[in-house]
């Protein structure tokens, strides 16, 4: 229950993008959780890719459903660049990208429910995952490349947000 609240609280802080999070009182856990949106973020913003600013929405979708953090990021940024080539707000590439998803927060919090329960999905491994995902040779290195990417950012698209008003 405390972890729900904890992200409930986190996102309703998400929403005043002029504040900034080390300026905040936040326990560890709710510091590992920023860090990782920030890094996230981060990331698509450098590459001006669409989906920055969804770095707290990936992280919750993630924590809710047991899913690496950077697992969804990095399956958008093969699939759609981050965004730029999605279809039907559909950064994913889910269900072919035919599925429309009426923002990108549906989507995240969709595919990561999909990703944690649907019967092709639900008690596989994250490789096996991946593979149902696509089960195309090469994506599961492409998938770890763009996570371990993701996961190196140095996580300052706050504060650099901040400095270009």
């Amino acid at each position: 229950m405390k972890k729900i609240v904890v992200l409930f609280g986190l996102s309703v802080i998400s929403l005043f993008s002029s504040i900034s999070f080390s300026a905040v009182n936040l326990d560890p856990e709710e510091a590992a959780i920023m860090q990782k949106a920030e890094k996230i973020n981060q990331y698509f913003s450098k590459r001006k890719m669409p989906l920055a600013g969804y770095g707290l929405d990936f992280v919750i979708a993630a924590e809710e459903n047991g899913l690496p953090w950077n697992l969804l990021p990095a399956i958008a940024v093969q699939e759609s660049s981050g965004g730029k080539r999605d279809k039907n707000n559909n950064p994913f590439g889910w269900g072919s990208a035919n599925i429309k998803f009426a923002d990108y927060k549906e989507a995240i919090s969709v595919v990561a429910n999909k990703l944690a329960t649907h019967k092709y999905y639900k008690d596989k491994s994250l490789s096996q995952k991946l593979w149902v995902y696509n089960p195309e040779k090469s994506y599961k290195k492409k998938i770890f490349k763009f996570m371990e990417k993701i996961k190196n950012e140095n996580g300052l698209y706050r504060a650099n947000r901040m400095l270009a008003r």
